[in-house]
C-alpha cells in the first residue's frame, strides 16, 4: 500500500515515499525509493499504488508521456499525464488497480507559484479507468496518497504547524516532514494485499524543488 506525501511551503516544496514494496512475486522489502525527479522539467514527484506496468515504473511512464511535449502550466502537465496513463493501464490488461501521483512544482512550469497536482487513477476490471486530477497552489497546501490511517496520522503531525510551516526553508521543511512521515509510518494500517504485514515502512524518501 505505502504512503506519499507533498506540502509546500512559501518557499519551497517537498515530496516524500515510505521504501516498502510487496512485489508480484511475493514478500515484502524495504527498499523502494516511490519519489522522482522528471528528467526534462523541474518538477518532483512521489507514487504509490500500482508501481509498474508494461515493462516501465510509473515515473518511466511519465517521462516517455511529457518527452519531446511543452506545457504552460502544471494543470496541462497533470491532464496529459492522467490521459496517457488512463489508456497504457487499459491497454495493459491490469484491473483493479490504483495508481497515485503527487507532483510538485512551479504553475507555469518554469515560474509562477509553487503548486501540487494530484493524480488518482483506478481500472476496474472490464471497465474505463475512473480517474481525479487537482491542483493546489497556495503555502501550506498539501496532498497525500496510500494508507489511509498513516495518511491521518501525517495530517494530524502537519495540520497544527502548518502556519509554521508555511514559512520553513528547504532544511526545515524536509525535517519536519520527514518526522510527520515517520510518526505516519510507524502508526499504519495492514496492507490490502497481505494482512499479516504492515502497509507501511522503511526509510523516508524525500526530494524538494524550490
Amino acid at each position: 500500500m505505502s504512503v506519499i506525501f507533498a506540502v509546500l511551503s512559501k518557499t519551497c516544496g517537498v515530496v516524500a515515499s515510505d521504501s516498502i514494496c510487496f512485489p508480484s512475486a511475493g514478500g515484502v522489502t524495504f527498499d523502494s525509493d516511490k519519489t522522482f525527479r522528471l528528467s526534462n522539467y523541474p518538477i518532483i514527484g512521489a507514487y504509490c499504488g500500482l508501481l509498474e506496468f508494461s515493462g516501465l515504473h510509473i515515473p518511466e511512464h511519465v517521462d516517455e508521456i511529457l518527452k519531446g511535449k511543452s506545457f504552460g502550466n502544471m494543470r496541462q502537465l497533470v491532464d496529459a499525464i492522467q490521459r496517457e496513463i488512463c489508456l497504457r493501464v487499459s491497454k495493459s490488461g491490469y484491473c483493479d488497480s490504483k495508481i497515485e501521483i503527487l507532483l510538485v512544482g512551479r504553475d507555469l512550469i518554469s515560474g509562477g507559484h509553487l503548486t501540487i497536482g494530484t493524480i488518482e487513477i483506478f481500472h476496474k476490471y472490464n471497465g474505463t479507468p475512473i480517474h481525479t486530477t487537482k491542483i493546489f497552489k497556495k503555502a501550506g497546501a498539501y496532498a497525500h496518497s496510500g494508507d489511509d490511517t498513516a495518511r491521518s496520522e501525517i495530517v494530524k503531525q502537519i495540520v497544527p504547524n502548518i502556519k509554521i510551516i508555511k514559512s520553513m526553508n528547504k532544511a526545515s521543511l524536509k525535517v519536519a516532514i520527514k518526522q510527520a512521515m515517520e510518526s505516519g509510518i510507524a502508526n499504519c494500517g495492514k496492507s490490502p494485499i497481505d494482512p499479516s504485514q504492515r502497509a507501511c515502512g522503511g526509510e523516508v524518501n524525500l526530494l524538494t524543488v524550490w
